[in-house]
């Protein structure tokens, strides 16, 4: 979701709370041949060597990516990584998860973060290498460095710096569990490694700290509390942690509340850390490996253990390198430019880091309720930026990684045993509220009619029905916004409701749709018919007279209409204009509100074409919007209307002026893999819509596309003639039949089998008529 500086969000009581904003590296010839090759093919670079990082950690504005270089497992638990700043003053919204490419500072190398949200939540646990003297490490400015970008590097799995000043060297690994530091140090008498249990990203709150150093066993452990953007206020969130120096140290310090402490073993106070000092020689490589738990320091301990029982920093490094090769291999895209290979492996990789692992060693973890759990035939998980997600990304992992999406499914299941109700956007241990509807309705529902269906499917529906059908009580979780309003109106009165009344009105009934997918699918009829017909009462809202979705009020009338490009009250970051294309799962019904295919393809026309003249800037955009979420299928609506080329060059126009191969490549906030996952589908000619089970073809810009399924089938999309002039589609034919809808169906992707697009540089007649 888009978020910006000029509008912090987190300050309605049970909505939104996060926001959505772009693009670096770029290969040598050499690689440029290696990459012409087809990824998958025999001799070519491995796929790994393919992704930049970098991607989506730059940008300005509503354009800032919110993306971070440091290295992570698929989908794990630690993600250790650079915090940088350009100074004291560094805008928070620039550094939600920690790093932002134009700073040159690194303040240091913490261990959690969310990938490409808007809010700043985490951060926490800072290690920083440093030289001199002990006692001004309790001061970040002391030992933060200066850095350049030509001395950095990061692939998945490894990140690398060279800190200016000092001359060290620092290099991080990790697994699911544990993160493996590396420090290669000149000849000092004064170095030291500074371990500050109160760093958090900046706009963090901390509460408490306990530090506690054992030179015998060379470890400092303890645990942080705090309060992060998402994560909940006080008591707040309560991280445990261990750090192990695999060399013994000199002496050691801590430090409390500003106020050091040489020699002391431990120190507890509002903010605290501790002070490693060593002799070094000319290239000697310190070495540290740290682990969390969010149940107790000996938690932290076994899931070092368990993840990185040896200090073999290359083997682990290796070991996440091999298992995002794996994953990143269920995709293989062939032909196409060298940067746009860069740029789709980078995206997929980018699809992988959210949500978050919670299940510890031994399947432990800890609950949405504070008690700690046994998780049994899955791995629980939060972290799940669901507003956005439920979009794109969990559809793409439906087809990606289905055993991760399993796990999901499941995680939400516990943390409505625990807490009461399905999430909407759980962080952590909290619920957050952040955002508006029910989105887990949709990512649910989806999946289930996609085939995932090992959880208990009779009590999923029963708690996405308690959701929509009346308030949550006995709960922190906020639920459907003016749920009561909703079923006794038909709608949201905008004077009942202060804020969002039309945006939550629409998502309302989109993911009242899901629900009756799901209750079809489950046989119950009657409450098919109620929900569907309950999921067109975004019809209630279009005014017939500003042809938009308006604010209506209790009694009927419409609220006097603002500016259409404004970011009014009544819509959740967005315009009137953002707005007026939600209704993707009944697109005949929202055309036939502007009076059929005409009128409808006007005002769409209009709204690309003011699009493509408005100029970037670092502030929201007015018309189509793809660095935020609620318009990102209106290029695919154009397929209701009998216009399959306007589709395909729109999709176009996305896929090459809002993606890049620079830290800038992304058009906002990438929302936990949400713009990440869209390029993915796009680029190989494919579109979701949740809860449907049909894959929208818009133009592809690979001539071969493989998705090698789970099942062992492989479903390929091949674009002959395909290239920058040649983007609308002649003729489909699938699995030698030939194909006259502009969508195949998700069986039919499970099945495998080959999708055979003919493209060139005119419109055709293809795929005009929907069914």
């Amino acid at each position: 979701m888009a978020r910006g500086p000029a509008r912090p969000r987190g300050h309605h009581p049970a909505k939104r709370g996060h926001m959505a904003m772009r693009r670096f590296l770029a290969f040598g010839l050499l690689a440029a041949l290696l990459l012409a090759a087809a990824p998958g093919s025999a001799g070519a670079a491995r796929l790994v060597d393919l992704v930049d990082p970098f991607i989506t950690t730059g940008g300005d504005g509503f354009g800032v990516g919110s993306g971070y270089p440091g290295p992570a497992a698929p989908f794990g638990m630690i993600h250790p990584g650079p915090d940088t700043t350009d100074g004291d003053n560094a805008p928070p919204f620039y550094h939600c998860a920690g790093y932002y490419y134009k700073d040159r500072h690194i303040r240091a190398f913490s261990h959690t973060r969310i990938h490409g949200i808007g809010v700043p939540a985490l951060g926490n646990l800072g290690i920083m290498p440093a030289l001199g003297n002990p006692q001004d490490m309790i001061h970040e400015q002391n030992y933060r460095a200066a850095f350049s970008k030509k001395n950095e590097s990061a692939r998945p799995g490894y990140y690398s710096v060279l800190l200016d000043g000092s001359g060290i060297r620092a290099e991080l690994t990790t697994g699911e569990m544990a993160a493996h530091h590396r420090y290669t140090f000149p000849a000092a008498q004064d170095a030291l490694v500074v371990i500050n249990a109160g760093h958090v990203s900046i706009g963090g709150e901390m509460y408490e700290t306990d530090i506690a150093v054992d030179e015998t066993a060379r470890e400092v452990s303890g645990f942080l509390r705090f309060k992060g953007g998402l994560t909940g206020g006080n008591p707040g969130l309560k991280i445990f942690f261990t750090v192990k120096s695999r060399a013994p140290f000199r002496n050691a310090g801590t430090w409390t509340d500003q106020a050091f402490t040489p020699g002391a073993a431990a120190a507890r106070g509002k903010s605290g850390g501790a002070v490693l000092a060593f002799n070094t020689s000319q290239g000697q490589q310190l070495e540290f490996l740290v682990a969390i738990s969010y149940i107790s320091v000996d938690q932290a301990r076994a899931n070092l253990a368990a993840d990185a029982p040896d200090w073999d920093f290359d083997g682990l490094r290796a070991r996440t390198e091999n298992r995002w090769e794996e994953l990143l291999n269920r995709f293989q895209v062939s032909g196409g430019s060298p940067k746009h290979q860069t740029i789709f492996y980078s995206a997929l990789y980018h699809s992988m880091l959210a949500p978050t692992l919670m299940s510890e060693a031994g399947g432990r973890y800890m609950g949405f309720d504070g008690k700690v759990h046994q998780a049994s035939g899955f791995r629980f998980y939060s972290d799940m930026s669901l507003w956005d997600t439920f979009r794109t990304l969990h559809p793409l992992l439906v087809l990606l990684a289905p055993e991760y999406q399993r796990d999901f499914i499941l995680s939400m299941l516990a943390i409505a045993d625990q807490g009461g109700y399905l999430p909407k956007w759980p962080a952590r241990l909290n619920y957050s509220n952040c955002m508006v509807s029910s989105p887990a309705d949709s990512v649910i529902a989806d999946s289930y009619l996609k085939g995932i269906r090992d959880f208990d499917a009779g009590r999923a529906y029963q708690e996405m029905k308690e959701v929509a059908m009346g308030p949550t009580v006995n709960s922190s979780y906020g639920g459907r916004e003016a749920i009561e309003s909703y079923m006794k109106y038909g709608y949201i009165p905008a004077d009942l409701h202060k804020g969002s009344s039309v945006s939550e009105t629409l998502e309302h009934a989109f993911h009242d749709f899901a629900i009756a997918q799901m209750a079809q699918a489950l046989g119950k009829h009657d409450d098919y018919e109620f929900f569907m017909q309950r999921s067109k009462s975004y019809k209630n809202l279009f005014n017939p007279d500003t042809k938009f979705f308006d604010g209506r009020n209790s009694d009927g009338t419409f609220i006097e209409p603002g500016a259409d490009t404004a970011w009014r009250d009544v819509y959740t970051e967005g315009t009137a204009w953002q707005w007026l294309w939600y209704a993707p799962h009944d697109v005949p019904g929202l055309i036939a509100l502007f009076g059929g295919r005409e009128p409808f393809l006007q005002k769409l026309d209009e709204f690309f074409e003011k699009s493509h003249r408005e100029p970037d800037t670092m502030s929201y955009d007015k018309y189509y919007w793809h660095g935020n979420e609620p318009d990102i299928h209106a290029a695919y609506l154009y397929l209701w209307a009998g216009r399959p080329d306007r589709t395909q060059e729109e999709v176009r126009w996305i896929l090459q002026k809002k993606y890049d191969d620079t830290p800038a490549g992304v058009d906002g906030n990438d929302d936990a893999g949400t713009l990440s996952s869209w390029f993915v589908f796009s680029s190989m000619g494919l579109f979701p819509i949740p809860a449907m089970t049909r894959y929208f073809i818009g133009s592809p810009i690979f001539s071969e596309s493989r998705i090698r399924l789970r099942n062992g089938n492989t479903f390929t999309v091949i674009a002959n003639n395909v290239s920058p002039k040649n983007k609308y589609i002649q003729s489909a034919v699938l699995n030698g039949q030939p194909l006259t809808v502009p969508y195949v169906t998700h069986d039919a992707v499970e099945q495998g089998g080959v999708l055979t697009l003919e493209l060139g540089p005119d419109p055709s007649p293809w795929g005009r008529d929907m069914d």
